[in-house]
C-alpha cells in the first residue's frame, strides 16, 4: 500500500500501476478517512515517472496539472480532484473513468453509426471550447485519450503536450527537433519542426484521424497518406454511399496544408450537416426519393469523395512532388559541374578545344539511350532530364585530325510507373562508343544526388578526363 498526501486529502494507492504512459504511471486511488460527498467514489492517481529525470519533462508534467485545474470546469474535460508531491515526484488525482474510445470503438464490433457521429460531435464541442474560449491546443488527440464517463459520454484527457495558443518558441518545453504527438494521429507538420503558433490546426488533423479510426474500428495507420485512397477508404468498412459522405469529413480535416484544414467550428458544422444527410438518406430509404437539388448535392459528394477521384488527385500531387525533387536534383548537379567547366575553360586553351555545360529539361531534345539497363526502364517522357559536360575539339583539330566531341551525361527522371532513375553515361564520338557508367533506381533521388556530387572528382577524372587523354596521348 502506498500513502501519498495531496494539497487537500491523503490518498491510498494500489501497490502497482495499472497503466503506463510516456512520462507517468496510473495507480488506483482511494481517499483516506473521508466520507465521499460528491458524485465520484473512484479515483486514479497519475504520478510522474522518477526515471524521466529530464527537467523539461518534469516541468511539462507540472504544467499539465495546472492545465487540468484550469479546464476542470469544462463539461467533457477530465476533472481535477487533488495534486501534490511524493518525495519531490509530482502527481495529481482525477476520477476513474469507464474506459476510452479504444474500448468502445476499436476493440469490439460497434456498428452504430449514429452513436459514433454523436460521440464525435460531443468531442468536437469540447475541443471547440478549449480552442476558442480557453485558447488551448491539445496536441495529443487520439482514441486512447478520449475517456468515457458514467453517462457513456466522451471526456478529453491527457494534456501532457497541451500548449496555450501563441506560446512563444522560447517558452516551449519541447525542442523544435523533437517530434510531438502520437504516431497515426500526429499531423505531418509536427514531424520535426514547430507548427504554426496557433497550433490548433494540428488538433483538427488528429480529430479527422480519430473519426476514421472510430468508423474503421482500428487505429489510423502510422503514415501521412490520405485516408481516402484505395487502401484506406472508409468504403472498406461501411456502406459505400455512407462511407463517401463521412470520408468528406476525414478528407477536409486531414489536408496536408494546415492552413487549408477546417477550423473546429467549421468541422462541427460539417458533422451536423453530415448527420442530417445520413438521416435523410436512411429515412427516405432511397436516394431516388430525394429532391433533385438534394440528389445533385448527394451525387457531388459521392463523386468527389470516391477513392478513384482521391487516388487520381494523390497521384497528381505525388508526381508534382517528384518533379520538384527532380528539378532540385538537376540544379544541384548543374551547380557542381559548373565549377569544373569554368576551371577547364580557364586552364585549357581554345586552340585545343572548348568545354560547355548543358542542362536539358525538355522532352523533345532528350535522345534515346541505346545502353543496356539492368532494371525495368521505360522513361516517362514528360519527366526526363539530364546535364551534359561536353568537350568539343577546336575547328582545326576537328578538320585536320578528324577529332570529335566527348560527353559525360547525368540523367535523372521518372519511369512510366513513376519511379525515380539515375544514370551516368559517357560518350566518345571518336570511337562511336557510348557506355553506361552507373544506373540506380533510387527511392529518394535528391538524397542520392547529394551523395553522388561528393564523388564527382572521381567520376570526372575516370570517365571524362581519361577519355580526353586517350584521344590526344
Amino acid at each position: 500500500m502506498i500513502i501519498i498526501k495531496g494539497n487537500k486529502y491523503e490518498w491510498e494507492l494500489s501497490d502497482k500501476p495499472f497503466k503506463h504512459g510516456g512520462n507517468s504511471e496510473i495507480f488506483k486511488a482511494n481517499k483516506m478517512n473521508q466520507i465521499v460527498t460528491n458524485q465520484y467514489n473512484k479515483y486514479v492517481a497519475k504520478l510522474f515517472k522518477e526515471k524521466c529525470n529530464k527537467d523539461s519533462r518534469k516541468e511539462r508534467f507540472i504544467q499539465e496539472i495546472e492545465i487540468v485545474k484550469k479546464i476542470s470546469s469544462i463539461q467533457g474535460c477530465v476533472k481535477y480532484v487533488d495534486h501534490g508531491f511524493m518525495d519531490n515526484v509530482p502527481f495529481y488525482i482525477m476520477p476513474e473513468y469507464n474506459g476510452n474510445f479504444v474500448d468502445k470503438y476499436l476493440n469490439k464490433s460497434n456498428n452504430n453509426l449514429f452513436t459514433k457521429l454523436s460521440d464525435f460531435l460531443s468531442l468536437l464541442q469540447v475541443v471547440s471550447e478549449l480552442h476558442n474560449i480557453m485558447g488551448l491546443a491539445i496536441r495529443d488527440i487520439k482514441p486512447q485519450n478520449i475517456l468515457i464517463n458514467d453517462k457513456n459520454e466522451p471526456v478529453v484527457a491527457d494534456f501532457g503536450l497541451a500548449l496555450w495558443v501563441n506560446t512563444p518558441n522560447e517558452e516551449r518545453l519541447t525542442e523544435s527537433s523533437i517530434q510531438i504527438g502520437s504516431q497515426g494521429y500526429r499531423p505531418p507538420e509536427w514531424q520535426q519542426k514547430y507548427p504554426n503558433p496557433k497550433q490548433t490546426s494540428g488538433d483538427i488533423w488528429s480529430l479527422g484521424r480519430t473519426l476514421w479510426a472510430m468508423i474503421a474500428g482500428k487505429h489510423a495507420p502510422n503514415n501521412y497518406e490520405n485516408l481516402g485512397s484505395s487502401n484506406y477508404h472508409l468504403k472498406q468498412y461501411i456502406n459505400r454511399e455512407i462511407a463517401n459522405i463521412i470520408q468528406s469529413i476525414v478528407n477536409a480535416a486531414t489536408l496536408q496544408n494546415p492552413e487549408e484544414r477546417l477550423s473546429i467550428d467549421e468541422l462541427i458544422k460539417t458533422v451536423k450537416e453530415t448527420q442530417e444527410e445520413i438521416d435523410q438518406i436512411s429515412t427516405s430509404n432511397s436516394k431516388n426519393k430525394l429532391s433533385i437539388d438534394e440528389n445533385i448535392k448527394y451525387l457531388s459528394k459521392q463523386l468527389k469523395n470516391s477513392s478513384h477521384v482521391i487516388d487520381a488527385e494523390l497521384m497528381k500531387k505525388e508526381i508534382a512532388t517528384k518533379l520538384e525533387e527532380i528539378n532540385n536534383s538537376l540544379n544541384l548537379i548543374y551547380e557542381k559541374l559548373d565549377n569544373y567547366a569554368n576551371n577547364l575553360k580557364s586552364q585549357i586553351g581554345s586552340e585545343i578545344g572548348s568545354f560547355s555545360l548543358h542542362k536539358t529539361d525538355h522532352v523533345n531534345t532528350a535522345r534515346f539511350l541505346s545502353v543496356h539497363l539492368d532494371f525495368n526502364f521505360n522513361r516517362n517522357r514528360n519527366c526526363c532530364k539530364y546535364v551534359t559536360l561536353k568537350f568539343s575539339p577546336s575547328k582545326d583539330l576537328e578538320e585536320h585530325k578528324n577529332l570529335s566531341y566527348i560527353l559525360l551525361e547525368f540523367h535523372i527522371g521518372l519511369t512510366d510507373v513513376n519511379s525515380f532513375y539515375w544514370l551516368i553515361i559517357e560518350q566518345d564520338q571518336n570511337k562511336r562508343e557510348e557506355k553506361l557508367i552507373e544506373q540506380i533506381p533510387p527511392k529518394a533521388l535528391y538524397t542520392l544526388v547529394q551523395q553522388k556530387t561528393k564523388q564527382l572528382d572521381k567520376i570526372i577524372k575516370e570517365h571524362f578526363f581519361k577519355k580526353i587523354e586517350d584521344v590526344f596521348l
